[in-house]
């Protein structure tokens, strides 16, 4: 019997073994791609045949709203959104309606332009549980009105507020009573927008707190605002942090400081165009500040006193002044000059009382000089101003001797030039007897 050796296992045969377990992990590999892609077709599926069945759905709310009558669509989507179920899904479906009050009909409501509602634009949103578009199906159209569709009773309103640089203010909120009642707050456009309203006068109150001031720099009040039938009126607020003028008076051409009783601030914005700012007790000062200014995007005009009436045209004792929110602005005003002299003959008179006030302001204070030489250089407002001047003359008496007198002299005479307007008076023993 022959012995034979134990023969190893080949090369090949490992290799063998190494094969079969790779093919089996491509085969697991492949099927569970496989199995993703078919799960992944399904849901694309699914999501398609959601999408599909919302865009019905919004057709199927356009016809619905189109066959409204204006009041009743206006009505309609204030209602919560409807829930409607196809199969096992359920789908929300929002309605919007919004006036167009521009002409090219592009934009929805918070639109300045005409104060007509030519156009109405309708909206249908849909949406779905487990939705993966991050937009939901909507679709937009206009309708226009026919004659006579909306109610002549009702009327939009839509109100923007601005800041001086008229850029939006957003979070304002806004309500109104009168003939009917309305509340909301401004969107990113600084716009809030009211439909079906009472036509008729409404009182607008807004949350604007203090620290904000309108074109006339007083804080936030009422206002009164209209509401159209059938149409939409446009109202504009301008609201912002005010400024402050602080106003240098000198005289004439000089640097000689100047004195004024007030001084008056004109801006086209402002809805009086002109104020006033008195000095304390309307004593003449310098400076003079303005407080609360609305900053226009365009300048004051600034003239010193207190008179509307004198303000000059074109004169260079008016200054102009940039306001800007928050901020003190300083500006010099310059005066015109008055140069005034008492003399009896050729002599000078000594110890005047000199009172003048602007002939055209009755609301202007009377100011009162003390002459001790009869002669006076002053800055004063441009002006028409009356003058009393008295003194002592002395005079002959009748039995010998001389006595003196108090004479007075009035005269008018405008003051309206940087360079000094020369007012001579004479004051004799032919003026007229007492004091001013």
């Amino acid at each position: 019997m022959s012995l034979h050796a134990r023969q190893e296992p080949s090369g090949d045969a490992g290799f063998a073994l190494i094969e079969v377990v790779v093919s089996a992990l491509i085969v697991v590999m492949t099927t569970g791609a496989v199995f993703t892609l078919l799960n992944a077709s399904g849901k694309a599926g699914a999501e398609e045949r959601n999408k599909a069945q919302a865009y019905a759905l919004a057709q199927e709310d356009q016809g619905r709203l189109r066959a409204m009558r204006i009041p009743d669509l206006l009505a309609s989507v204030k209602q919560p959104p409807r829930e409607v179920k196809v199969g096992t899904t359920k789908y929300t479906v929002r309605s919007t309606a919004a006036f167009l009050n521009n002409n090219s009909g592009a934009e929805p409501a918070c639109e300045a332009g005409n104060s007509s509602s030519d156009y109405l634009q309708i909206g249908s949103e849909v949406t779905w549980p487990k939705q993966t578009t991050q937009q939901p199906v909507k679709i937009l159209s206009t309708i226009n009105p026919p004659n006579g569709s909306l109610d002549p009773s009702r009327g939009s309103l839509t109100v923007f507020v601005l800041n001086a640089q008229e850029t939006p203010i957003s979070g304002v909120g806004l309500s109104g009573t009168g003939a009917g009642t309305f509340t909301g707050t401004t969107n990113s456009k600084g716009c809030a927008q009211f439909s079906e309203l009472p036509k008729g006068t409404y009182e607008m109150r807004t949350s604007l707190a203090g620290g904000f001031v309108d074109e006339n720099g007083s804080p936030p009040g009422n206002r009164k605002v209209g509401v159209i039938g059938a149409a939409s009126n446009t109202v504009t607020l301008l609201y912002d942090v005010p400024g402050v003028l602080k106003a240098n008076f000198l005289v004439g051409e000089g640097s000689t400081a100047g004195k004024a009783e007030g001084m008056v601030l004109v801006n086209n914005g402002m809805q009086v165009q002109a104020e006033t700012i008195w000095a304390t007790n309307k004593v003449p000062t310098t400076p003079l500040e303005a407080k609360s200014l609305f900053p226009f995007k365009t300048a004051y005009a600034v003239y010193a006193g207190g008179c509307r009436k004198s303000i000059p045209e074109g004169d260079p004792t008016i200054s102009t002044a940039a306001i800007s929110s928050g901020k003190t602005t300083t500006v010099n005003v310059r005066l015109p000059v008055l140069s005034l002299s008492v003399k009896n003959g050729t002599s000078t008179v000594q110890n005047v009382t000199l009172k003048l006030h602007d002939a055209e302001c009755p609301e202007s204070p009377t100011r009162t000089f003390s002459l001790s030489t009869g002669t006076l250089t002053e800055g004063l407002p441009w002006g028409k101003y009356e003058f009393c001047v008295s003194a002592g003359i002395s005079e002959p008496r009748s039995g010998g001797g001389t006595q003196t007198v108090t004479r007075r002299v009035k005269t008018t005479a405008e003051i309206k030039t940087l360079q000094a307007t020369s007012v001579p008076i004479q004051l004799t023993k032919t003026s007229e007897a007492g004091s001013c």
